[in-house]
């Protein structure tokens, strides 16, 4: 099959939707698929491979929220499935304007649409943001995945919500991992905990400021617990500011090399992602960081209790409330038998149902349903 992708951004920028975009890519491209990405960047564009797929990046002339937008992308995009005559098309959204450009791209050369949605519902990072998140939700997108010969969800949570009117056209494929490099390698630093993640302000439902608040709790009774935080955004400088604050407790990193991802998490004690909104569909961080034997705890929201089993690979805390978050943080600092259990069954989990090679191939399988489904 020839295959073009169309994503906001593409690894090494972007988060988890991009690197799961990829991470399906470069599968399907060493099975024999020409896979070719549309996306746009914050850097330099032009035109380039990783790791077999074609990637042709392009600046966006503006971003609303976090969605990059161009006037001439649409066109754009248009000419590249007119020259390379793609067998399908794939989008993978919320996040507007790339995945709009590629239905009507793909709906005027009559060829073959599939959605991958990885959120239960968009919402803006203002109140203005988030009136025009409803109605694009109710108007835009609607007709986008009405015209989607197939649609692919992050997981049942995604299905369920996002998706519930189209469930008929949907398969769950869930994140994966790449188990040998996320794999366990010695043993934890102390009452080191782990928030990997944007340090924006844009991206507030990720719950930075509840772990920050819980971070004060625990250290009230733990003062030897250390907060790592890996990310980047506009709000790094505040939080490397509040380190000095706490003695050195807080060391944030910005943003890493995966080598380097792969030690934060191996030499943490417990992972936590202490998501507020239904807009996370899964909590990829949570995973890699069970392949590498860590126990984790994160939101009893979204799609994050599809994934962590309360007591059995995590723990599970109220969104939003940073006193039972500290608990739950306390629970696993204090309990060196609880945490090897949930950090071993964790890595179990991700070897039986998150191996990317089979989820690529369930992710082939619906491509060629949308194949003889035809074009919209």
């Amino acid at each position: 099959m020839d295959v073009l992708t169309v994503t906001p951004y593409y690894p090494p920028e972007g988060g988890g939707l991009e690197r799961y975009a990829h991470e399906i890519n470069h599968r399907l491209a060493g099975r024999g698929h020409d896979v070719h990405v549309a996306t746009f960047t914050r850097e330099d564009p032009g035109e380039g491979k990783r790791d077999g797929v074609t990637v042709d990046r392009r600046q966006p002339a503006v971003r609303i929220g976090n969605a990059p937008v161009s006037p001439s992308f649409p066109r754009e995009l248009h000419a590249t499935v007119q020259r390379r005559d793609p067998d399908v098309v794939v989008a993978h959204t919320p996040v507007p304007f790339p995945a709009e450009s590629a239905c009507l791209a793909a709906w005027r050369a009559r060829v073959p649409f599939v959605v991958t949605y990885h959120a239960g519902r968009l919402h803006g990072s203002s109140r203005l943001l988030d009136v025009l998140a409803g109605l694009h939700r109710r108007t835009v997108e609607a007709l986008v995945l009405e015209k989607s010969a197939r649609l692919i969800a992050a997981s049942p949570f995604v299905r369920e919500q996002a998706l519930a009117d189209h469930r008929d056209r949907v398969t769950v494929v869930p994140p994966g991992v790449d188990a040998e490099r996320f794999a366990p390698d010695g043993g934890p630093e102390g009452g080191r905990i782990l928030f990997v993640g944007p340090l924006s302000s844009t991206y507030e439902w990720k719950g930075l400021d509840t772990l920050w608040e819980a971070f004060q709790r625990v250290r009230k009774r733990r003062p030897e617990a250390r907060l790592t935080i890996v990310g980047e955004g506009d709000r790094v400088a505040e939080f490397q500011a509040r380190s000095s604050r706490v003695d050195g407790a807080l060391e944030v990193l910005g943003r890493v090399s995966d080598r380097a991802l792969v030690d934060a998490y191996q030499r943490s004690r417990v992972v936590v992602l202490p998501s507020t909104s239904e807009a996370e569909s899964f909590g990829m961080v949570l995973a890699e960081a069970n392949a590498c034997g860590r126990p984790v705890v994160g939101s009893k929201i979204g799609g994050i209790p599809d994934f962590v089993d309360h007591r059995d690979n995590g723990l599970l805390a109220r969104p939003g409330d940073p006193e039972h978050l500290a608990d739950r943080l306390i629970e696993v600092l204090d309990d060196d038998e609880l945490a090897a259990r949930l950090g071993r069954r964790g890595r179990q989990r991700v070897l039986a149902d998150h191996d990317w090679g089979r989820l690529a191939s369930r992710t082939e399988s619906v491509l060629a349903e949308a194949l003889r489904a035809g074009p919209p």
